[in-house]
């Protein structure tokens, strides 16, 4: 084989067809033009035979991941085998990172079977897991950070997939390449039902932390208990830095009994951070909530935590929790899983709200746990609009002054148009005023409450 140098160069047509695709059909035709130009090139073995064949973490666009081998890829698609099962995933779904390496080493990989033109008699359909649970009242509470792996049943069944939610009785499970499935516990195996019992118990311990000052004996008079809620599971390391904790005030209504209540939480800005668990409400307007009216029409709980000096709501990671964030979820799903007062908390219904930088960290917080929180009330924040996409898209209502920050006006016309763009209409109010304190007039609005709670989790 001589040195010439070759360059692949699509003719008019080839280009012409590109620029009227979209970016995945495009993205999938530039692959298989790539792979199919690669493919005769003689390639050292090492190149063919070593990390083509290897077990690999894989990540979709979601950010979820499975530990698999790649047997089979062609510019559409790649075949992943986990635990000598085989399934197929669109290249679309990938990440970029997952693509590239296809691009690097997809070439040693053979194309995927085609279907065969006479299918011959249908083969007998796989074992389907335990019976759907159909009972729309089961609201299950939802388990992050579980990887795939195959869950056995006791008449011999298995499922390949990741366990996504669980509660009385029930569980929820993502099949690879499958729509997700519900199952009783009790049709488990006794070493999975103890996995998903252990994954679904809290992970923490909720105790009394009163605090000190005059700001705090008020709060303790409208009805707030002062809370720690401390768990192992989290664990942030820097110079003279530890902290295993996050605290908040908690109001619990009272006297209504037969129903579990809907739970908004609070996220304060940045001049309120800190270690008195008081500061965080230093402005009072989102008390409204607990006010004898609103409390009349719409009995709620109300949760307002409060982070650090060294931490922040918001995460700069797209697809990653900070580590105050995912403490807060803990400490929610704790609360949800144990908390006797009164009549419960409605896992459907839990909104979060938050101004200035706790409006980052509000939709910061519904991006990152679309399956816990419902809705977001954020007000004068915004965060990238890239950090919303049809999967975890969830109703918003943003408010801000027309003479706030540029960034924040700017960031918040962006946002509003991205989620227009998927299909959301989300309600934007905005005051013909300058300053950054919009929340003042944000949480009397009219209709406010209304809206809020009209919205809920869609069911399972």
């Amino acid at each position: 084989m001589n040195n010439t140098t070759l360059t692949l160069k699509p003719n008019q047509r080839v280009r012409g067809r590109l620029r009227h695709m979209d970016g995945k059909q495009a993205f999938a035709v530039a692959a298989t033009l790539l792979i199919t130009w690669l493919a005769p090139v003689d390639r050292p073995a090492a190149a063919r035979d070593g990390a083509a064949t290897d077990a690999r973490v894989w990540t979709d666009v979601q950010g979820r991941t499975v530990e698999a081998t790649a047997v089979a890829a062609d510019g559409d698609s790649v075949v992943l085998e986990v635990d000598d099962r085989q399934f197929t995933l669109p290249l679309a779904r990938l990440s970029a990172t997952d693509r590239q390496w296809l691009l690097d080493h997809g070439a040693a990989l053979p194309s995927p079977p085609a279907p065969a033109s006479d299918p011959g008699p249908a083969p007998a359909p796989s074992p389907s897991p335990a019976p759907v649970l159909a009972s729309p009242d089961v609201h299950l509470i939802p388990i992050p950070g579980q990887s795939v792996r195959t869950w056995n049943f006791r008449d011999g069944r298995t499922l390949v997939g990741r366990l996504r939610a669980a509660g009385q009785g029930a569980a929820e499970f993502e099949p690879v390449g499958r729509r997700p499935v519900r199952v009783r516990v009790l049709d488990l195996t006794d070493d999975d039902r103890a996995r998903v019992h252990a994954a679904s118990a809290p992970s923490g311990t909720i105790i009394e932390a009163p605090a000190q000052g005059r700001e705090a004996d008020e709060l303790e008079q409208l009805g707030f208990r002062s809370l720690e809620y401390r768990t192992q599971r989290f664990r942030e390391h820097r110079t003279g830095f530890e902290r295993q904790h996050i605290q908040f005030q908690l109001w619990a209504p009272e006297g209504v009994t037969g129903r579990p209540l809907p739970l908004v939480v609070f996220l304060h800005g940045i001049g309120e951070q800190g270690t008195d668990n008081v500061r965080q409400l230093k402005h009072r307007d989102p008390l409204v909530f607990i006010s004898a009216r609103s409390q009349q029409r719409y009995p709620c709980w109300f949760m307002a935590p409060q982070h650090g000096d060294e931490e922040i709501w918001q995460a700069h990671s797209a697809n990653t929790p900070s580590v105050v964030m995912r403490r807060l979820h803990e400490a929610i799903r704790h609360l949800v899983l144990t908390e006797q007062q009164g009549s419960g908390i409605d896992w459907s219904r839990i909104y979060v709200t938050g101004l200035s930088s706790g409006a980052h960290g509000a939709l910061d917080a519904v991006a990152k746990f679309p399956a816990t929180f419902a809705a977001a009330v954020a007000i004068s924040g915004a965060v990238p609009p890239e950090r919303f996409h049809p999967d975890n898209v969830r109703p918003v209502w943003l408010f801000l002054n027309r003479g706030d920050h540029r960034a924040v006006v700017d960031g918040a016309d962006a946002l509003a148009a991205h989620l227009k763009a998927l299909g959301l209409a989300p309600r934007m109010t905005t005051f013909d005023r300058g300053g950054h304190d919009a929340w003042s007039a944000a949480y009397d609005q009219s209709g406010l409450a209304r809206w809020l709670f009209d919205q809920r989790q869609p069911l399972r």
